[in-house]
């Protein structure tokens, strides 16, 4: 696993195709902006009606506050780490502040790659609300029963409610996904016939020296790796043409 501030996945994956036969692939990220915003909205009444209910006196010493501030979007996106190493995937890459996201209200701050990416439909929405449980809901526990650690927890359960503003959306788009698909990064896979589906992913390497190809088998909620990788016409078709685009 590795840590990077300041890039895109584009600086690792200029491109990446993915190529599938006998199944339905659709796209299930496009978060719609008046759910975004309703999200948004829900989060900070909760945060304020919180704060205003417990009425925290930090005794003029706001470090618990500033701590918080600090060290929950780390631990965030440590939470979805632990989740993947749980769930047996690894963990690629984390990366913080992707270009173009710093500061802004529309865009994940830091996000978590697993190594092996492909999800069924509870594994994936466990994945999105593995920190909000770990470093929101249970904290807020902990409170009601212990009053006393409110002035630790409160602020820490508050800023990591609003840093899942991006998961929480990702859970209720789920929700409403078929239960019977493979979850990829930003797509499922829906089978279509009873046959397995076959799929191939094609992408360049970090340095765009290199094509990689891996082909895979899917069928009910499992993923098998071919290997060696068959290459159909589409296929090859599909390498020479990142070959061309990259001078490879």
């Amino acid at each position: 696993m590795k840590i990077y501030f300041f890039k895109n996945e584009y600086d690792f994956c200029s491109r990446e195709s993915v190529i599938v036969d006998n199944a339905e692939l659709k796209n299930y990220r496009r978060r719609p902006k008046k759910l975004y915003y309703s999200v948004l909205f829900f989060t900070c009444i909760t945060m304020i009606t919180a704060l205003l209910v417990l009425n925290i006196d930090y005794h003029g010493s706001l470090l618990p506050v500033i701590i918080s501030a600090f060290s929950v979007l780390f631990l965030h996106e440590l939470c979805h780490a632990l989740h993947c190493f749980v769930t047996g995937r690894g963990v690629e890459r984390i990366c913080f502040f992707p270009s173009g996201s710093f500061l802004t209200a529309t865009k994940p701050t830091a996000y978590v790659k697993p190594a092996f990416n492909v999800w069924g439909k509870n594994s994936r929405i466990m994945f999105a609300l593995f920190p909000l449980l770990f470093l929101t809901v249970i904290p807020a526990t902990i409170v009601v029963f212990f009053p006393s650690t409110k002035h630790i927890l409160t602020p820490f359960a508050a800023f990591n409610f609003a840093t899942s503003v991006f998961d929480i959306c990702d859970a209720i788009i789920l929700l409403s996904c078929p239960k019977d698909a493979l979850y990829f990064n930003s797509f499922y896979l829906k089978l279509t016939e009873d046959s397995p589906a076959t799929v191939h992913r094609v992408w360049i390497s970090m340095d765009k020296k290199t094509v990689f190809h891996k082909h895979y088998e899917a069928s009910r909620y499992k993923l098998k790796e071919i290997s060696p990788p068959s290459e159909t016409e589409n296929v090859k078709h599909l390498i020479q043409e990142f070959k061309a685009q990259f001078k490879i």
